[in-house]
């Protein structure tokens, strides 16, 4: 899936245990100023059971 990205895209790989608050602080602190989105073993994260 990281292959397939464009060259310079950046991406912020966290723990299962870190929730969009503390993933959106480190965003912040690193300053990319990219769009956050969460996916979980290679599938898009809904927040659905």
């Amino acid at each position: 899936m990281l292959t397939d990205l464009p060259e310079g895209v950046p991406v912020l790989a966290t723990t299962a245990t870190a929730n969009a608050r503390v993933t959106a602080d480190v965003a912040e602190q690193l300053g990319t100023g990219a769009r956050r989105t969460r996916w979980c073993c290679g599938a898009r994260w809904t927040g659905k059971a």
